[in-house]
């Protein structure tokens, strides 16, 4: 087998080392963000309870689809949006979906003062 032949053979033994790993890497990553994150199962909308940052992943509620009046939530609260395909939330100053100002997108976090929010609306982004 001539030099050429083994430099070949080891080249293309690398670049399927490389994609097995990629790939791997890739398949993992795709199931972590598809997956339950801080107690928020995948698919949904999570409120952590008040001034308590993420309440060792323990929401205090977990919303779907559809719009929520919020009730009782004061001061600042952790929120995180682990919807898929795309969904964002709502947030809005008034009840029943109203004068929504803000939105966040999938996978965003955020550490918010909810006085004066009064609902959310989980919906597809367009």
């Amino acid at each position: 087998m001539s030099m050429s032949t083994v430099l070949r053979k080891a080249g293309a033994l690398a670049v399927a080392i490389t994609a097995a790993i990629t790939l791997g890497t890739s398949q993992a990553q795709a199931t972590t963000a598809a997956g339950t994150v801080h107690g928020c199962p995948s698919g949904a909308f999570c409120v952590y309870p008040e001034n308590a940052e993420w309440n060792n992943d323990v929401p205090s509620h977990i919303y779907w689809e559809g719009m929520y009046n919020l009730v009782d939530q004061y001061g600042h609260h952790y929120l995180l949006n682990n919807q898929t395909d795309g969904w964002v939330v709502d947030i809005c100053r008034k009840y029943n979906g109203v004068d929504c100002p803000w939105y966040m997108v999938q996978g965003a976090s955020w550490s918010l003062d909810l006085t004066e929010i009064n609902s959310v609306v989980l919906r597809p982004r367009w």
